[in-house]
């Protein structure tokens, strides 16, 4: 590995090739063009298919226009009507294009999609794919000869004016004049894989034209040719005139006449093993290539004009005046279908779809692996049933051409078996087509029988009546009037009766509810053996709803409300109770009339789930009771809010200490105080875990009233504590005691007659900066200026969102309280500090530091390959006040990031205590770079210039050569001692003396990383120099590729490893990637990656634009080349 630098200049050559007009030739789709191909076998590479059904039918009108197929499926084919039609694969019309007259030649579709077809307006049209005009050309008559899109991109159609015509793509003559052939052209042209072109004329003759259209040769037949040549896999052409010939470049082949001896206008097909398939007045002929009868099939009718069409299994379609024929290998019927037109030619679609344009003006797609009915035709329009008796309907199904289908599965169904049911649920029709299904009358009452297969359905309405002739005449619905409650539930009873009000049992009554958002009911039921049926109700919301009830065509109401919970009512607004343990509590709701609702959902929650936690939801019992068990977590207030609908209440939960009470602590343990001033005593109660528990009571008793007043008791808060004043009456001592349930503990006191005459501060102005701490101390004095110690001095903010201080403090011996003061944002604030009735205070004014410098340490960080560097970038505001918790983010310029010279550990520091923050950088290439320093609004530049170094890895070894000069001639013998300045990284040859050039050679060793100089010295000690040695742990790096080929707009990923001299993975290395060539077509990131445990390092390499670049990627002092290749 060369650990230096090399540059090379690559020169890149584009070279261009003009590329063919690939616009006009053949299309790649199922069936393109006449005949299927430009050779005109007939033959696709898809398998028809195995079934004679009928998919759909579409009128195009009449005309012997074969279709074709284009590479979206779309089917186009011309008609008597003068349109060209397309046609979507699933039978609609997709657009019809109008010529001049009647079209009877075959479209040709290209490669682009353009269509081309012939009308007998004389003109050969080219229609572009969205069905609009792209070029006409006339001609001298009819145009019935239907186009070859040549692989010359040449089209090629024959006219009635005799002349053969070659047309290029933009609906130029490419030969004028065309070759005329004497005679009206009906035939259509083949083109040969070397591009001769086959074509018939009426005036009896067969023509091959070379691609130019000069004549290659004709040959006489005895009939006009009214068929289109046919070419084998031998190039033999085939073509029907008074009889099937086979001919030669060369000449005549052989001749084949059929059995009753009359012409052959069909077009023949050419199978894969070279037999020839046509059809005639007598049939079906198949053909071996030599010209012998392989199968002559006379049972399927006449087949004058129409040309067979081969599979990709084998299988023959051709049509005759019986049908169209589906044919096996062996040449038996497969199948036919009604199709009566011995002059239509079958086509082969990507599915397998047969399709045929008939002289009855349709377009057929024949052949699905299912029948697509197109009706169902039943026998009875209606049906009326007396109860518990049935009926028959008898289904008979139809394609699109009105032909009865077989083997069908009829589903049958009736939208409501409570009227009525139908058996069997699914039958197949029988040769006829037709099924017949049982219609059971189950109840009084109406429904729909449903008939469906998988592409249609009709349905039958059934009417069941009254088997005793009874007549529904009226409903007797209870209640009339219902309330239930949200989630409750109710009963509504209805009875069916006749005029006399007799009951009239088995009736169907179906069920309507006007807002289901409030109220569900039970579906649609049948009356019972008493002429009744019930049905549950359910409130859901607030709110009502009508129910109606319908029985034959009489109709009744009832109205249902929905009442929601309206109150929540709970035995108490408080709770109290101990950590750790459970209470149940009980809510009961109530409605707006002040009813007990049952069912109903309520809701709780805890406003501080760390203090009490409550069960999530209930449901009232019959009672409207839900009961919630709520437990304490921890020490404190809190509430809990109960919700059930839109009422609410809410519980005050208190929770205790659950410990056992064990000690009392107080704070002071001795307090002093003086005549006619206070202070306060600080009891905390502990429980067995020193934990503290609030809700104890605590009782206070001084053993002299006459010295010290105590308050009598206090209760301890959520933090275990009760506050206690104290007042000195006279001068003395006291103990008070303190007591909770069987524990207690004491405080002495002393009353000291001395009086506190003055309070001072150490500062009466305090100006600081936010998030500066300082000290304010206040000193106390008695009435002969003597410090007054163990006093009590409190202090406050007037505002702690600008400033902070401790809330007390007690003096010293010297009467000296010190205060801790916090800054927190600008403005200003008083702290105000109080011992009895004296008080003083002082303004503190804070500001905010605004950054408004960035110094830094250097003007210029020289740096060596590999070598590592600091910089220290310093924030002070206006007045030079450097500023702590500064953000400092660091950035190079934009072609430093894609060609990379350093590398930054950290771009963003946070600046101490002393408002500076430290940047590690190190040397990766050779060159220069720019630092930006940005803090807040400032920046700053530093450059950065990196020198060469000489470098090796560890455990490798590198020469250096030291040159003699005396007189500017070389000095031999000369001894020159070397030494390293740290043996820890670099190893170097003792001595040597110089040669007869005067050159002494030094082997170093890379020992461990690091940067270390050598010094060369001559013996005499008069000449010396240095060299510095910089080590590094990576010898080698490998790209996981070499050269790189991705499309524009596509990104690949590339792994770099570096490894030592072991060929260990070295971890925790810089790598880096630079886009080193001109132009931008390729984008790299990151940058600058830090291998992992296992050497390895990843980029990702986008393509921007088609060209080439190269990437270098390395570590400092190694690299490699990457070469990209970006296709368009």
């Amino acid at each position: 590995m060369n650990l230096r630098y090399f540059c090379k200049i690559l020169f890149l050559v584009l070279c261009t090739f003009p590329l063919g007009n690939i616009h006009a030739q053949l299309a790649d789709s199922p069936w393109p063009m006449f005949r299927h191909d430009l050779k005109h076998t007939g033959r696709s590479s898809y398998t028809g298919s195995n079934k004679n059904y009928l998919q759909w039918i579409y009128p195009v009108g009449s005309s012997t226009s074969t279709p074709a197929i284009g590479t979206d499926s779309t089917i186009y084919v011309g008609s008597y009507d003068s349109n060209l039609y397309a046609i979507n694969p699933n039978g609609t019309l997709k657009w019809k294009y109008k010529t001049g007259d009647i079209i009877e030649s075959s479209p040709a579709i290209g490669t682009d999609g353009v269509i081309y077809v012939g009308s007998n307006d004389n003109k050969a049209y080219a229609i572009n794919p969205g069905g609009t005009l792209k070029w006409s050309y006339s001609t001298g008559g009819d145009v019935v000869s239907s186009p070859a899109v040549g692989t010359n991109s040449t089209i090629y159609v024959g006219s009635y004016d005799g002349n053969l015509y070659a047309i290029n793509k933009d609906g130029m003559l490419k030969k004028d004049p065309p070759p005329n052939l004497g005679n009206q052209i009906y035939s259509s042209p083949a083109v040969g894989s070397t591009e001769i072109i086959y074509v018939g004329s009426r005036n009896n003759r067969l023509y091959a034209f070379n691609s130019d259209l000069g004549t290659r040769w004709s040959r006489q037949l005895f009939y006009p040719v009214n068929s289109s040549p046919a070419i084998g896999g031998d190039n033999t052409i085939y073509v029907g005139a008074d009889k099937l010939y086979a001919f030669t470049d060369s000449g005549s082949y052989w001749a084949y006449t059929t059995t009753n001896e009359l012409p052959v206008t069909s077009s023949p097909a050419i199978s894969k093993e070279d037999n020839i398939y046509f059809g005639a007045e007598s049939g079906f002929y198949a053909l071996y290539s030599t010209g012998n009868v392989r199968r002559i099939v006379n049972t399927i009718g006449a087949s004058d004009k129409s040309s067979p069409a081969i599979d990709a299994s084998g299988n023959v379609y051709i049509c005759t005046n019986s049908g169209l024929y589906a044919l096996d290998t062996n040449y038996d019927v497969k199948w036919t279908y009604p199709i009566k037109d011995e002059n239509a030619s079958p086509i082969i679609g990507a599915d397998g779809t047969i399709y045929v344009h008939s002289s009855d003006g349709k377009l057929y797609a024949v052949g699905t692996s299912s029948a697509v009915v197109k009706t169902i035709s039943t026998d009875k329009t209606s049906l009326s049933i007396v109860e518990g008796k049935s009926g028959t309907i008898t289904a008979t199904t139809y394609d699109a051409n009105d032909l009865s289908l077989s083997d069908i599965v009829l589903n049958a169904s009736v939208e409501n078996e409570l009227v009525a049911t139908v058996s069997p649920g699914s039958s197949t029709t029988d040769t006829n087509g037709q099924a017949v299904f049982t219609v059971d009358g189950n109840a009084v009452g109406e429904a729909n029988l449903s008939i469906t297969t998988n592409s249609t359905s009709t349905l039958i309405p059934v009417t069941i009546s009254q088997k005793s002739g009874l007549v529904v005449n009226s409903l007797d619905i209870t209640p009339s009037k219902l309330t239930v409650a949200k989630n409750a539930s109710g009963t509504i009873t209805v009875k069916t009766l006749d005029a006399n009000e007799t009951r009239i049992p088995n009736v169907y009554i179906k069920v309507s509810n006007n807002n289901t958002s409030s109220v569900s009911i039970e579906g649609d039921k049948v009356t019972d053996d008493i002429a009744e049926a019930s049905f549950l109700v359910t409130g859901i919301e607030e709110g009502s709803a009508s129910i109606t009830f319908t029985a034959d065509s009489i109709s009744g109401t009832s109205t249902v409300s929905v009442v929601a919970p309206n109150t929540i009512e709970l035995g108490s607004t408080s709770l109290s109770i101990k950590e750790h343990e459970s209470a149940t509590v009980t809510t009961t709701i109530k409605d707006a009339n002040g009813n007990v609702m049952a069912d109903q959902s309520v809701s709780a929650e805890s406003a501080d789930t760390s203090i009490a936690s409550v069960d999530s939801q209930q449901t009232t019992d019959e009672n409207g009771n839900a009961s919630f068990t709520v437990t304490g977590n921890s020490i404190g207030n809190t509430t809990v809010t109960f919700t059930s609908g839109s009422a609410t209440a809410s519980l005050s939960i208190s929770v205790i200490s659950g410990g056992v009470l064990t000690s009392l602590n107080i704070e002071p343990d001795t307090l002093s105080i003086m005549v006619n001033y206070g202070g306060t005593a600080t009891v905390t109660s502990l429980d067995q875990d020193n934990n503290s528990m609030s809700g104890v009571d605590i009782a206070a008793v001084s053993d002299d009233t006459n010295i010290v007043t105590v308050d009598n008791s206090q209760t301890t808060n959520a933090d275990g504590q009760a506050f206690f004043s104290i007042y000195g009456l006279s001068t003395g001592s006291v103990t008070i005691s303190f007591t909770a349930d069987s524990i207690s503990n004491s405080l002495p006191v002393s009353v000291l007659n001395t009086i506190p005459s003055s309070l001072t501060l150490s500062k009466k102005k305090l100006s600081m900066y936010s998030g500066q701490t300082g000290t304010l101390t206040a000193t106390v004095l008695d009435q002969n200026n003597s410090p007054i110690s163990d006093i009590n001095v409190e202090a406050n903010s007037s505002d702690v969102s600008i400033t902070t201080i401790n809330s007390n403090k007690t003096t010293d011996e010297e009467g000296k309280a010190s205060f801790g003061i916090t800054a927190k944002s600008e403005g200003k604030a008083e702290v105000n500090l109080s011992v009895g009735t004296l008080t003083a205070s002082a303004t503190v004014s804070v500001t905010e530091l605004v950054p408004s410098t960035i110094i830094i340490d250097e003007s210029l960080l020289k740096l060596s390959q590999c070598e590592n560097g600091s910089v220290t970038v310093s924030v002070f505001d206006r007045k030079g006040i450097p500023i702590p918790g500064v953000t400092v983010d660091a950035s190079v310029t934009k072609k430093e990031s894609q060609h990379p010279h350093i590398a930054i550990e950290d771009y963003s520091v946070v600046t101490d205590e002393n408002g500076e923050s430290s940047f590690s950088v190190t040397g990766l290439r050779e060159g220069g770079a720019t630092i930006k320093f940005s803090a807040d609004t400032l920046r700053k530049k530093l450059k950065v210039s990196v020198g060469n170094a000489r470098i090796v890895s560890v455990e490798t070894t590198d020469k250096i050569i030291i040159k003699v000069l005396q007189g500017g001639k070389p000095k031999s013998g000369v001894t020159i001692t070397a030494e390293s300045s740290d043996t820890d990284v670099v190893l170097v040859t003792r001595q040597k003396k110089t040669n007869a050039k005067g050159e002494a050679k030094f082997i170093i060793t890379g020992v461990g990383e690091g940067s270390a100089t050598i010094t060369f010295t001559t013996s005499t000690g008069s000449s010396s120099l240095t060299e510095n040695i910089t080590v590094i742990t990576t010898a080698q790096i490998e790209l996981s590729e070499k050269d790189l080929s991705i499309p524009a707009g596509t990104s690949q990923s590339l792994t770099v490893t570096a490894t030592d001299a072991n060929s260990d993975p070295v971890a925790d290395t810089n790598v880096y990637a630079a886009v080193i060539s001109v132009g931008k077509n390729v984008d790299v990131t990151p940058i600058e990656q830090t291998t992992d445990i296992d050497g390895s390092a990843s980029f990702t390499i986008k393509g921007l634009k088609a060209g080439n670049a190269r990437i270098e990627i390395g570590v400092c002092g190694m690299s490699e080349n990457l070469k990209v290749e970006v296709s368009p």
